[in-house]
């Protein structure tokens, strides 16, 4: 599954299923972001994410590529909008919206790194 939400000519919010996911991620690396709170982080994230919270948004932000594409998650998609809408307004141009979160996931087995 694949929906676009077009902000303007050189930005888009792409939300994807994990399948279309392990598909792009094949062909080219993201920056996976985790935009949960530390404790969630903790508990269990998807390899190589990046927490960024509400505590360091604008240090990550001005320090990465903006050209490079982002997978953002969070626990069910709820907070994904936000921290899209957060990053687009920051200058990042290929935003791409986990569909189920981390949730989802784990559901399908998928490795979870934990940190306690």
């Amino acid at each position: 599954m694949w929906r676009k939400f077009k902000l303007n000519k050189d930005q888009t919010i792409h939300w994807i299923s994990l399948d279309v996911f392990f598909e792009l991620h094949a062909k080219q690396k993201f920056i996976i972001v985790d935009v949960r709170e530390m404790d969630e982080f903790l508990e269990g994230h998807i390899p190589e994410a990046i927490l960024v919270d509400h505590y360091n948004f604008t240090q990550f932000a001005d320090s990465y590529d903006k050209d490079q594409p982002l997978l953002i998650y969070c626990r069910t998609q709820r907070r994904n909008k936000q921290a899209a809408r957060r990053f687009a307004y920051k200058g990042f141009k290929h935003i791409y919206c986990l569909e189920g979160g981390v949730e989802l996931w784990k559901q399908e087995g998928k490795e979870i790194v934990r940190r306690f």
